[in-house]
């Protein structure tokens, strides 16, 4: 009697179960893998005070965005007063305030009085993660760079980077001391932190996958597009980053170090799920369409 063949698991399934688990039982918050970028609340170098109102968003996106480390900014002139000077080529940040202006007016008794008049007005502020030569003994403690940070000696994945070496079409990837990995589609590049930044290597081969997966929706690879995106609702950024980080985690399983790497995947997941409205039908479609760019990288053949 024929003995039917068992089947062998498949790794995309078992993966998407995995996180499904980890969502269902709750997951820490997501946090970058490498180290540094995390500036905290914005404060101004000059008086050590926390900024206030809109400014604390303005200036933290342009933090988040950038990769500073230092909560703290200064003007282009305060910057010039510690010794230092603001680096060619560095982008300021808009900060905001209201000035009031007095005068003196008639009122309708024939009294003097002081009339107030408020105007907005906005100042250029620069992180000092991008200035050079500032005197230390004037910088704030928490200001300095955490010198006892220790360095990845990274070794290199076989697994992983056989995935990497095997995508078509793959974009450049580049490397450097900016604490934030992003892929842009403009100039098709992935760009990465210096991989000594990294709490470990299967950490920073998740945030590879994850790029390079974004990288699969180019023109020139899957194409993807926003009416292909149509069934997910919500803000297409979510749904790209779901995708992303889906693709990303699946390859982590196919490379075997997914135990390294499903709980802050999973997280990262049920951060833009709940950003969308959470909706188990988004992650199952996002899981698919990950499942597709984890294929492409691995040039399966299978698109």
């Amino acid at each position: 009697m024929e003995t039917l063949a068992k089947s062998k698991p498949d790794v995309y399934q078992i993966i998407t179960d995995q996180i499904l688990k980890a969502l269902d039982e709750g997951t820490v918050p997501w946090r970058k893998p490498w180290r540094g970028g995390s500036a905290g609340r914005p404060k101004s170098l000059a008086t050590r005070k926390p900024y206030n109102g809109i400014n604390v968003w303005l200036l933290s996106m342009s933090a988040m965005s950038a990769g500073y480390e230092s909560p703290y900014w200064t003007t282009y002139k305060k910057a010039q007063e510690l010794g230092g000077q603001v680096r060619k080529g560095q982008k300021s940040t808009v900060a905001v305030f209201w000035k009031c202006y007095e005068k003196d007016i008639t009122n309708d008794a024939g009294s003097i009085v002081k009339d107030e008049h408020w105007i907005l007005r906005y100042y250029n502020l620069f992180n000092i993660d991008q200035c050079d030569n500032l005197d230390p003994d004037k910088l704030p403690i928490d200001a300095m760079p955490d010198i006892d940070e220790q360095e990845l000696v990274f070794e290199p994945l076989s697994t992983c980077e056989q995935i990497v070496a095997n995508m078509p079409k793959r974009p450049e990837i580049t490397h450097s001391n900016e604490r934030r990995a992003y892929y842009r589609p403009s100039t098709d590049q992935v760009h990465m932190p210096d991989k000594k930044h990294f709490e470990s290597e299967p950490l920073y081969y998740n945030v590879l996958f994850h790029e390079l997966s974004h990288s699969t929706g180019h023109s020139t690879r899957l194409n993807r597009k926003e009416s292909d995106l149509a069934a997910f609702g919500g803000c297409s950024y979510g749904k790209e980053e779901l995708i992303a980080e889906f693709s990303a985690c699946m390859l982590c399983g196919i490379a075997g170090i997914e135990s390294a790497t499903i709980e802050n995947s999973a997280s990262y997941i049920d951060s833009w799920t709940k950003a969308i409205k959470k909706d188990r039908k988004l992650v199952i479609q996002a899981a698919s369409a990950g499942q597709k760019a984890a294929d492409y990288i691995r040039n399966t053949g299978r698109i």
